[in-house]
């Protein structure tokens, strides 16, 4: 597995940030989930994902901003 913390950016002059992840160092990192046995990312990641699902079901059936505005004359 990649490390999602050990993550080391290199800027080229007129190219895109390039990613390089470390290797995990499971137990041995501070960021280990001994509960769950994976990385404290992945597991926070797997909880905010159904969140962030259900807030954009919310967003597309809130109604728009002057959808029950009288129109003035």
């Amino acid at each position: 597995m990649k490390c999602p913390k050990a993550i080391a950016w290199q800027w080229e002059l007129g190219h895109k940030p390039q990613f390089s992840y470390g290797e995990c160092l499971k137990e041995e990192c501070a960021w280990w989930d001994d509960v769950t046995e994976q990385c404290c990312f992945k597991t926070l990641a797997r909880g905010i994902v159904p969140i962030i699902n259900d807030l954009e079901e919310l967003v597309k059936k809130m109604p728009h901003a002057g959808q029950f505005l009288k129109e003035r004359r």
